[in-house]
């Protein structure tokens, strides 16, 4: 009893573990308008351009953000806080994540152009499995059984909400295999993020991913892109927007300090159900029953696994 009471005193709001939570639903709630964002903004660029004008416009913003920051309150000498050295292996590590989270991006930002929304989020939704895989094999992670069947409950739910539109477009194979592949390099950057998160803040993080990432976008827009800058006025602001979702990456990788990133990449299960809800309000697009359904039993899945022990990895590990 003693042991249950503190394990739930950890999971509490005001600790370490329950803002991180917070922290990362928050995110997924502000992730939730990324695929609509992309698809208004794939209207009028290629997936390719899309993401590119992502990179550049988010790195802006933090760059005008850190100026306001650093004006706004000046450190003196004394109060330069010693910061983690960029050793060979910090270098490479920083690398790996900027690209392996660049090209999950532009894969899945392609997979929206060959396959259904909904195929291509079903094809996303194993990132945990691949991230579940990754710490076992790379890191020697073990999950408790609350964990594993958490996940099961939540995965078989997000399979339910695209069975039948995977159904109906069983043709679009490519796109599917794309969003899978997509998927494998999400986890390896949620992965190698988790890891970096024990020495860097997470705007560092985030400022390292979108550099690196914009330097290996950079020659993909001119191949195959008929255009590189938006026609309208409307095509810009919902590039704006796209990049203005970067904020929900802040949340994310601030939550990877106390949680381990097979648990990330579950709770994203959680972004499917948060997009269909969106068009359901903003585009009026219908739900059916078999929906409704399925997002209680991802729901269910998630806070099985939230709740479990394998959340508090930073206190046992």
């Amino acid at each position: 009893m003693t042991n249950q009471l503190k394990y739930w005193q950890q999971q509490s709001l005001g600790t370490p573990v329950g803002m991180a939570i917070a922290s990362l639903f928050l995110g997924l709630m502000i992730q939730a308008f990324t695929p609509i964002l992309t698809r208004l903004s794939e209207s009028e660029v290629s997936p390719n351009v899309a993401i590119f004008h992502r990179f550049w416009i988010t790195l802006a913003i933090m760059g005008l953000w850190n100026g306001v920051k650093i004006a706004g309150s000046p450190q003196s000498d004394k109060e330069v806080e010693a910061k983690p050295l960029y050793t060979a292996q910090v270098l490479w590590v920083l690398l790996a994540m900027g690209t392996m989270g660049a090209t999950a991006m532009l894969l899945w930002a392609w997979s929206l152009t060959q396959t259904s929304i909904a195929n291509s989020a079903l094809a996303f939704s194993m990132t945990p499995l691949f991230s579940c895989f990754l710490e076992w094999l790379i890191w020697g992670r073990r999950f408790d059984l609350k964990f594993g069947i958490g996940m099961t409950i939540a995965i078989i739910g997000s399979c339910t909400l695209g069975v039948k539109d995977f159904s109906e477009n069983a043709l679009y194979l490519q796109g599917d295999a794309i969003a899978l592949l997509g998927a494998f390099f999400l986890a390896a950057y949620l992965m190698l993020a988790e890891k970096l998160r024990t020495q860097w803040t997470a705007t560092t993080l985030l400022l390292w991913r979108y550099t690196v990432s914009l330097i290996l976008t950079l020659p993909l827009i001119f191949v195959g892109s008929d255009r590189i800058f938006p026609y309208s006025w409307m095509g810009w602001l919902f590039l704006i927007l796209l990049a203005a979702t970067t904020a929900s990456q802040v949340f994310i990788l601030y939550s990877l300090k106390q949680l381990p990133s097979s648990l990330v990449a579950l709770a994203f299960l959680i972004d499917p159900v948060l997009s269909a809800i969106l068009a359901w309000i903003i585009f009026s697009e219908q739900l059916g029953w078999l929906n409704w359904i399925a997002f209680a039993v991802i729901l269910l899945g998630v806070y099985l696994a939230t709740s479990s022990k394998s959340t508090v990895k930073a206190q046992t590990e």
